[in-house]
């Protein structure tokens, strides 16, 4: 059955991570912590900014990311950046400047075929009513929110502070999907992670009022926090299909596969089974939703699979354009008033290889297909001009005897052992960890 997950023995997660760590060892910090990933690697061209404008000018932009760097309290877990109990001046520094960048981004780019807008942190409900709704009219003044090519315009949210009038303020300028950081409903296991402010009773009263106002209401969970177990992420799980939300991610802070530890990979074992036990189909290797392709969907994280071009907006947010990868400024140099935003050190061109690697193990990732989680041999083939095996061949063998994928001469597909290892396929892929 294809939106089935089947538990898998801790003993053959254990047997499967060595083979896999053997092969390709993961050590970068960045297997040990969740950030917001710039892919590129060290084979990649080190490019300027006036190359990268020169290049890029006029491209046309299918997907918005903007950045809102703003918590109240900083969750001992995070390491995204945010400035943690800004004061007024900061807030208005940094709407000063996101709008300008919003404003300039117009002058810059094309958004004839934009499909995507997605406002992320940071908590975008930090911001009061009238700074919430200054960033939301600018959007919809400078972007063609309302073409026929556009898809979704979604926002994450926590599920404290989180006014009526805020609500009405997103209904009112097109939001239509929402995202509630909820990480978990335990109150200790809260407050030992530093998430002051939510309790129980109101995450699952912000979560009813949101769902009464929006048709597609998304749940993030955590695991791996300060007094995690996979008990408390099943209660949590459980009050979630009791409310009926449209889709749900478990997020991980992660931690050094070298060590052997598969704690990690058999908590998302148990959850994708949980879920599909209880009627939601897996959308991708940490999503699940009622139904594939429908409600609940996120629409931007299926296009970056097809590798389009996403312009990041705001402090620290990611950009992939015409084959580049730039990131701009930390919130604290982004909120100053310069010409720039963009952290020029970070500017790569990607290489061949590793825009087709990115291509495989997005598509293995979050799957796009109604039928199969995975992608066609021949989309491989018309978007590169080359095959998938003879660019791939020993990775997918080596896959596939792991038993992670399945080929053959129509199609990649992820198995059900496959979905719990795709953080290592990413590092073996696309040699980010180097």
């Amino acid at each position: 059955m294809r939106n089935q997950h089947d538990m898998i023995s801790k003993d053959e997660l254990k047997e499967t991570l060595e083979a896999l760590l053997n092969e390709q060892p993961m050590h970068d910090s960045q297997a040990k912590h969740s950030q917001s990933y710039l892919y590129s690697n060290v084979e990649d061209k080190v490019t300027s900014e006036q190359d990268l404008s020169d290049q890029i000018n006029g491209t046309e932009i299918e997907d918005v990311y903007i950045h809102v760097p703003f918590c109240a309290h900083e969750c001992v877990f995070c390491s995204y950046d945010k400035i943690e109990g800004p004061n007024r001046s900061q807030v208005e520094s940094y709407l000063e400047q996101v709008v300008k960048e919003i404003k300039d981004a117009k002058k810059k780019y094309k958004f004839n075929n934009l499909r995507t807008v997605h406002i992320g942190g940071g908590t975008p409900n930090f911001l009061n009513e009238k700074q919430l709704e200054l960033l939301l009219k600018t959007i919809k003044e400078e972007l063609p929110i309302n073409n026929p090519s556009f898809e979704q315009y979604d926002i994450e949210l926590k599920p404290v502070n989180l006014s009526d009038e805020k609500i009405e303020l997103m209904k009112r300028y097109g939001v239509d999907r929402v995202s509630g950081g909820v990480q978990t409903f335990d109150d200790e296991v809260n407050r030992l992670n530093n998430r002051l402010g939510q309790t129980e009773e109101k995450t699952v009263e912000a979560i009813k009022r949101l769902k009464q106002n929006f048709d597609n209401v998304s749940v993030d969970l955590l695991a791996s926090y300060e007094g995690h177990s996979l008990e408390l992420l099943m209660r949590d799980c459980q009050k979630l299909l009791d409310l009926d939300v449209d889709s749900v991610f478990l997020y991980q802070v992660r931690q050094e596969l070298e060590k052997g530890n598969v704690e990690d990979i058999n908590t998302l074992n148990a959850f994708l089974n949980y879920f599909s036990e209880n009627g939601y189909e897996i959308l991708s290797q940490n999503q699940v939703v009622k139904k594939r392709n429908s409600i609940g969907y996120c629409e931007q994280r299926e296009h970056r699979s097809q590798l389009s071009n996403l312009l990041g907006i705001g402090p620290s947010s990611v950009s992939e354009v015409s084959g580049f990868t730039f990131k701009n400024k930390n919130a604290v140099e982004y909120i100053q008033d310069s010409d720039s935003k963009l952290d020029e050190s970070s500017i790569k061109k990607k290489t061949e290889r590793n825009s087709k690697a990115l291509y495989v193990i997005r598509n293995l990732r979050y799957f796009k297909s109604p039928d199969f989680d995975g992608f066609l041999v021949k989309e491989y083939s018309d978007k590169f001009g080359s095959s998938v095996f003879d660019n791939f061949g020993h990775e997918m063998e080596f896959m596939e005897q792991q038993g992670l994928v399945k080929t053959s001469k129509e199609k990649v597909e992820l198995t059900n052992k496959g979905r719990l290892f795709t953080q290592w396929m990413d590092n073996y892929l696309t040699r980010h960890y180097k």
